[in-house]
């Protein structure tokens, strides 16, 4: 199983970073065809290609991914105020 980040879509592909939440990894970048990914997915979301090459959205992933983020903004909001 491999997830991704879909960092943007660009014609008829969505640019995908690795995504890991265990580790620190490098960060790959993979070109997925649009058609494969399910069509209510955006930028952000995070996907999951499963063992047998079924792509789709975890929604909790993304969800957590999306909180921490803001966590984030807040906290450097916060400081650059200070």
């Amino acid at each position: 199983m491999k997830m991704y980040i879909i960092d943007r879509f660009e014609g008829d592909f969505a640019v995908c970073e690795n995504y890991n939440i265990d580790e620190d990894s490098d960060i790959k970048i993979e070109n997925i065809k649009k058609e494969l990914i399910p069509e209510d997915a955006k930028e952000g979301d995070i996907i999951v290609v499963n063992n047998d090459n079924q792509i789709y959205i975890d929604y909790q992933q993304t969800k957590i991914r999306k909180q921490k983020i803001e966590e984030l903004r807040k906290r450097l909001t916060k400081n650059k105020e200070n």
